[in-house]
């Protein structure tokens, strides 16, 4: 397999999870009933947001590998 295949794979891996890891904290954060705090939620979701847009990168970066 040629290497920088491997390598967005890899990223593409990593941002997957990083992703679904910031979706779960958002999501657990925003359910808790007893924390009202807009900006802590704010943060949640940049991160959310800032991870989504890497795996996105990931996935351009790997389709253009396949070429």
């Amino acid at each position: 397999m040629h290497v920088l295949r491997e390598q967005r794979e890899y990223a593409v891996f990593t941002a997957s999870r990083r992703e679904r890891d910031a979706w779960t904290e958002l999501i657990e954060r925003a359910n808790r009933s007893d924390d009202d705090d807009p900006d802590a939620l704010r943060g949640y979701r940049e991160r959310w947001q800032a991870a989504s847009r890497r795996l996105v990168e990931a996935l351009e970066a790997l389709k253009t590998s396949r070429r």
